[in-house]
């Protein structure tokens, strides 16, 4: 099987760090904490333009966030050595942002062709852009994709979509190849 693997709330934790840069920057005197992150557009429940939300993610250095589960390295190299895992990440910067994505990676201890084959480095619109590549399962946090992925049919091609629970997608269900998974340890047993 080919497998599509997101970075941002699947391998790495990047929303506290959004946080941490907006409080810093936007609202020093009114802290915001990580629960205003409830909805992909989170940003217009704040007093930010989509430009702005977009500059902090810029401001981030992705090298400094945290994985989310320091397992998730073991996982990958489980999964790669029976299936075709890539790293797919969609970026404001799309490729220009390459570089710092594989400082990440290779920061985190995933190597090229042990834990994942390839790195594929998007544009981020459109927001369903992943679907264009051809994978059988996408590990991937993003609504907007698995919405395409229920509203386009794409589960009749007998793909997969596991979820992992964020607080930005907890309205979409369980269904039509979608699947919501509670982190890697969920996310293994599928793939078994």
């Amino acid at each position: 099987m080919k497998i599509s693997v997101d970075l941002d709330g699947v391998l790495i934790q990047i929303m506290e760090e959004w946080v941490r840069i907006y409080n810093d920057i936007i609202e020093p005197l009114k802290h915001v904490t990580i629960e205003v992150v409830t909805q992909w557009d989170f940003w217009k429940d704040l007093p930010i333009s989509e430009d702005e939300m977009i500059d902090i993610f810029g401001m981030i250095d992705i090298v400094k966030v945290p994985i989310i589960d320091k397992k998730a390295p073991k996982y990958l190299k489980k999964l790669n050595k029976i299936h075709d895992v890539d790293i797919v990440t969609a970026r404001y910067k799309g490729e220009a942002d390459r570089p710092k994505v594989q400082a990440k990676l290779d920061l985190m201890g995933l190597v090229k062709g042990v834990h994942y084959n390839e790195l594929v480095v998007l544009p981020n619109q459109p927001k369903d852009i992943k679907l264009r590549r051809d994978y059988d399962v996408y590990i991937d946090d993003s609504p907007y994709l698995a919405k395409s992925f229920q509203e386009y049919g794409v589960y009749e091609e007998m793909k997969l979509l596991l979820l992992p629970q964020q607080p930005w997608n907890w309205k979409i269900e369980s269904k039509r190849g979608v699947v919501r998974v509670r982190g890697w340890k969920e996310i293994m047993k599928w793939l078994k």
